[in-house]
């Protein structure tokens, strides 16, 4: 068996998905994935951020980030601009519009977040150490 029972990985993938559905709800009213909305939270928290910053937060290629970002510009929730120091560079900043989002689903997203937390005795100090 590898050392793990596959009924508990089962298990665990089912749970992992229907949270993963339940935080689709939270965004989806709002026209955005939850991927999208990760990012926007990230871009928020992460001042001055880069398109290089998002990438490598969620593991994907320049290329890949930058589709990501231009999704949420066309939607008008960042503004991708040139970086006042390095041209070459683009820092990526959350718009007016970006910041009602993030204040109409955060209360949601992070009371389901802490839900799982406490259902599961999962610490902020055990997923900050994996």
């Amino acid at each position: 068996m590898n050392g793990y029972n596959e009924s508990a990985l089962l298990r665990l993938k089912r749970i992992v998905a229907y949270y993963q559905l339940k935080y689709d709800e939270i965004v989806a009213n709002y026209g955005v994935t939850t991927t999208q909305f990760e990012v926007l939270r990230f871009v928020k928290e992460s001042r001055p951020c880069t398109v290089t910053d998002v990438a490598d937060f969620m593991i994907v290629s320049l290329p890949t980030a930058s589709r990501m970002l231009l999704g949420l510009a066309n939607r008008g929730f960042i503004l991708v601009v040139p970086d006042p120091e390095d041209g070459r560079r683009k820092s990526v900043k959350v718009t007016t519009q970006g910041y009602e989002l993030l204040a109409a689903c955060g209360p949601d997203w992070n009371d389901l977040t802490a839900t799982i937390f406490k259902l599961y005795g999962v610490a902020i100090e055990q997923l900050e150490a994996l």
